[in-house]
Parts: C-alpha cells; sequence; structure tokens
C-alpha cells in the first residue's frame, strides 16, 4: 500500500501569521434616538407660579384700598373694608388648610393675613391721632395720612373691636408659621403694633419711640429663635422678619409725611447699626461677610456720634459728644467679631484725636481739660496693651491739654508777686535735690522704659 504525503510547511504551522496591515472595519455606532422634547411638569411649576401671582395682587390690593378715591365713602367705611381683606385672608388660609389639606397655599394667604395687621394699626393710629394729636392745619399732608372718626368715643371702640380681631389673626397666623413659639412671637406682635397708636407725631418722641421698638424688635427675635430651633425654617424666617414691619412703618411714616431733624437723623443711625449688628451676628460661618458689616456699622456709628454732636451744639462739649458715642459703639462691635483689638484701638483712638481736635479747634477750658482726662486715659490702654502709636497719641492729648491748662493758670498768676517768685524759687532747688540724689537711678528706668517701647506692636 502506497504512502500519502501531506503538503505540510510545518515551519508556517509553527510562526503564528503576521497581522494584516489593511485596517479591520468596524461597525458604526447606531446614532442615538432623538428624544421628544420634555413638557414642563406644570404640576410642580404651575401652583408656585399662581401663588406668587396671587400674592402680588393682594398687595395690589390693599395699596388700592388705602390710595384709590372713594368718592362719597367716610373712613370709617375704608378701615372697615381694610380690616375685612385682611380678616378673610386670615379665615381663608384657615379654611384651605383644614378643609383641602392644602399646606403651601393656606400659609401663603396666612402670611399676607399677618403682614397686613401694621396696615390695620397704622389707620388706626392715623384715627386716634386725629382726636388726640396736633396737626398743623397748613400742614401739606396727602389725603391717605388724614382720617378722621366722629368723636373719640368712636374711635375708641373701633380700635378695641378691631384690635381683638386682629389678635385672632396673628394668633391663628402665628400658629401656622411658629407652632412651638406662637404665644412670644404674636405677644410681641401685637405690642410692637400697639407703638404705632401713640398720637405724636414730634420727631424727638418719634425718634425714641422708634428705637426703642427696634431694641425690643431684636431683643424679642434673638430670644425667640434662641429657645426654638424650628425657627430656621422658611416659615420660621417669616414669623421673624414680619416682626420688624411695625418699626419700619414708623421710620416710613416720618421720613415721608413729617420733616426729619437732628432726633431723626440719631434714631435712623441707630436703627441701622442695630440692625447690620443683629445680621452680623447670624454669620459666623460666613467671617468675610461678617467683617464686612462689622466695617459697614462704622458709618451709622459715626452719624449717631455727629447726631448727638449737633444735639448738644455745645462747644465747650464737642470732644466728648464727638468721641464717646463713636468709642462706645466701635467697643460693642470688638465684643463679638474676630477683630476685636482693631475696634477697641480705633475707639481709643477716636477718643485721643476728639481730644486733640477739640483743643486745638475751640481751646477753652472745658476742650482742654476733656483733652487731659482723655489723653491719660488713652494712655493708660495703649500701656497695658503695648501699642506704641496709640500710647504717643495719647501723650499728645494729655500734654496739650496740660500746657493749655498750665497756661490759662499762668493768666491769673501774677509772676511779678514776691509770693511768686519765692514759689519759683522753692521749686527750682528741690527739683535739683531731687535730679542729683536719683537723678542716676531716674534716666536709668526712663533707658529701660524706652528699650521696652521698642518690642511695642506699632
Amino acid at each position: 500500500m502506497s504512502e500519502y504525503h501531506w503538503d505540510i510547511n510545518e515551519q508556517e504551522l509553527a510562526t503564528p501569521p503576521e497581522a494584516s496591515e489593511t485596517p479591520v472595519q468596524q461597525p458604526r455606532p447606531a446614532k442615538p434616538r432623538r428624544q421628544p422634547p420634555r413638557l414642563p411638569d406644570f404640576n410642580a411649576s404651575l401652583p408656585s407660579l399662581l401663588r406668587a401671582v396671587g400674592a402680588a395682587v393682594v398687595v395690589v390690593a390693599v395699596s388700592a384700598l388705602l390710595f384709590q378715591n372713594w368718592g362719597k365713602a367716610d373712613d370709617l367705611q375704608r378701615y372697615l373694608m381694610l380690616l375685612a381683606h385682611t380678616v378673610g385672608l386670615g379665615v381663608l388660609g384657615f379654611a384651605i388648610g383644614h378643609w383641602l389639606q392644602e399646606g403651601k397655599g393656606a400659609r401663603t394667604l396666612v402670611m399676607l393675613a399677618v403682614a397686613s395687621i401694621p396696615v390695620n394699626f397704622t389707620v388706626l393710629g392715623a384715627l386716634l391721632y386725629g382726636q388726640l394729636g396736633y396737626l398743623d392745619p397748613g400742614a401739606n399732608l396727602p389725603e391717605l395720612a388724614r382720617w378722621q372718626l366722629g368723636d373719640l368715643g368712636s374711635v375708641l371702640l373701633t380700635i378695641g373691636g378691631s384690635g381683638l380681631a386682629l389678635a385672632l389673626v396673628a394668633l391663628v397666623g402665628f400658629r401656622v408659621l411658629a407652632r412651638r413659639s406662637t404665644a412670644q412671637l404674636t405677644g410681641l406682635y401685637l405690642f410692637l403694633n400697639a407703638g404705632l397708636l401713640v398720637p405724636t407725631r414730634e420727631t424727638g418722641l418719634v425718634s425714641l419711640l422708634l428705637v426703642t421698638l427696634l431694641m425690643l424688635t431684636c431683643w424679642g427675635v434673638q430670644r425667640a429663635r434662641a429657645t426654638d430651633t424650628t425657627l430656621t425654617t422658611p416659615e420660621g424666617w417669616i414669623a421673624r422678619l414680619v416682626q420688624f414691619i411695625p418699626v419700619s412703618i414708623v421710620l416710613g411714616r416720618q421720613l415721608w409725611l413729617y420733616e426729619a431733624d437732628t432726633f431723626m437723623l440719631i434714631a435712623v443711625s441707630t436703627a441701622a447699626f442695630l440692625v447690620l449688628r443683629l445680621i452680623g451676628q447670624r454669620l459666623d460661618g460666613l467671617p468675610g461677610w461678617k467683617r464686612g458689616l462689622e466695617m459697614l456699622s462704622l458709618f451709622p456709628a459715626l452719624g449717631v456720634a455727629a447726631g448727638i454732636t449737633l444735639l448738644v451744639d455745645k462747644e465747650s462739649l464737642l470732644a466728648l459728644t464727638l468721641s464717646l458715642p463713636f468709642a462706645v459703639l466701635c467697643t460693642e462691635i470688638s465684643l463679638r467679631s474676630a477683630d476685636g483689638p482693631v475696634y477697641r484701638r480705633m475707639a481709643a483712638a477716636s477718643l485721643a484725636l476728639a481730644g486733640l481736635i477739640g483743643m486745638l479747634v475751640i481751646g477753652d477750658t472745658a476742650n482742654s481739660l476733656a483733652s487731659l482726662v482723655l489723653g491719660l486715659v488713652v494712655t493708660g490702654y495703649a500701656y497695658a496693651s503695648r501699642q506704641t502709636f496709640l500710647f504717643f497719641l495719647g501723650i499728645m492729648a494729655f500734654l496739650g491739654g496740660l500746657m493749655l491748662q498750665l497756661a490759662r493758670i499762668g493768666d491769673l498768676v501774677d509772676f511779678t508777686h514776691w509770693g511768686t517768685l519765692a514759689a519759683i524759687g522753692v521749686l527750682a532747688i528741690v527739683a535739683a535735690s531731687v535730679i542729683e540724689r536719683h537723678g542716676s537711678r531716674i534716666w536709668r528706668r526712663m533707658d529701660t522704659w524706652r528699650q521696652g517701647l521698642e518690642g511695642w506692636n506699632g
């Protein structure tokens, strides 16, 4: 049997085939299918839009109620319409939350009702002022500011009935916005609104009322926030912010309708300072913003100092009235600031500079004495805090006041009198004895003190 030989190249079989230089064509990826455009989610966006539009329309309605011409309708009818509007918003918000079980719309209506309560008290205050306050017949007031109602008994009856209805609206409103602090915030809000009833438009009294209401508002809001952590929610923020509406109306009413004076400058500056400090204390997590507000607080502090200086209007007290208010407010900033030493040094510098200005510009006995005392105080503070610039500034104010006082005394002394000459001679002999006996020790101590100054801060 014959054998069959296979024609196989074993070497080719053992060697792997080389890769072909011709690239293998890859299949094209399939194009993504074009998605149809998505329609907006009206279930989420449309209700929010409608609530915003509705709230704006309600605000416009209240403005129209106050500003529009009502023809033959008297002031009582206009106010009752405003009261019905406020109470109706509160009742409607309560009804929506109770029957429809929808919280956002109910909170919006209740918020508007609570925010409109100060408008009611403002009108009630105008009615009371029309009976008890003095209104200059020649005063150029718009019709909006003129509210009249029969006699005092009718006004008091209207205030009593309206106050009860508005108190119930406020109670329901804060029950919705800040459940845990309902009683506290409701009582504070009604008390602040009662300030709108004070029947005076005299600038000094209004300024005092403004500062008092603002301080009470800041204290009440801070106290409520410290005892109720739920006030950090949006509803809690609203419950706290509406507390500032009454004091804002007092300020706006006075600036718009009546002439502002020095009292109002002090009040507005104090209000701005308190508001900036209140906001700054809530920005511990934003140190840059907090420092910015602290620096911004210096401007209303200057306004307070300038207002007090203009109010006192006595050249003999210029140094004190110009420096003390600003120094006190700078010290208050330093108590809650990471840059506390900077503001304390600023307060000390303002005292010394005010003393120097009063001494150089006016130069009377009172200002020179104030420069002496303020310079001594600043020098003591600078020595304790090891501040070179403040130390020399205080020394300048102290020595300037001292030299001016000595000059004043010199005007009263007769240096040609034998007694004066004898006293001067005795003092010179005693000074020579002290220098001769303790001179080296005095110079060594002065040199040691001079070397110590080199290690102080500039």
